[in-house]
């Protein structure tokens, strides 16, 4: 096979059908097999549907947990300007490499803040992977534990991106 060429409705003579079968005018393929020799044949398209990314979620300090609960691969949750007592635990989230799960300010002008607490990590991850977390305010007020951590029990951390805190 040499050549291909789409033959559009313009291409084809009014009077003729635009493939040797019968079949309606409309986009044809023209296959040049040989020099001097061309077969139409129908040109069959498929239609696909492209799912269009989920909104994202917006949350507030009361609604936050419930938000991450429900997250999945290509979620993202806004957070809104705020204080956050309740610290920010990803445990058994997993998006994937292309769809991470994306926890970030709403406002990155006027980010969350989330309050230190003792005895408990402020960020703390466990079993998650593909987690963006963005633009919040870690606020230790001098309590002695960890801003972020990985948290030595669990199976795995892995791909973790945490910008702008």
């Amino acid at each position: 096979m040499q050549a291909q060429r789409l033959q559009s409705p313009r291409d084809s003579h009014p009077a003729k059908p635009a493939n040797k079968q019968g079949g309606s005018p409309g986009l044809a393929l023209s296959l040049h097999l040989r020099r001097g020799v061309t077969r139409s044949a129908p040109l069959f398209l498929f239609f696909c549907t492209v799912a269009s990314p989920a909104p994202p979620i917006v949350a507030g300090p009361t609604t936050y947990l419930q938000s991450l609960a429900t997250a999945g691969p290509g979620s993202v949750i806004k957070l809104k300007p705020g204080l956050y007592y309740g610290g920010l635990r990803i445990a058994g989230l997993s998006g994937t490499a292309d769809e991470p799960i994306v926890i970030e300010a709403s406002d990155p002008r006027h980010p969350p803040r989330f309050v230190a607490r003792p005895g408990r990590n402020t960020i703390s991850i466990s079993d998650a992977g593909y987690i963006t977390i963005r633009n919040l305010v870690l606020d230790s007020r001098n309590v002695p534990v960890d801003a972020v951590k990985a948290e030595g029990a669990a199976r795995f951390a892995h791909h973790i991106t945490l910008e702008g805190l």
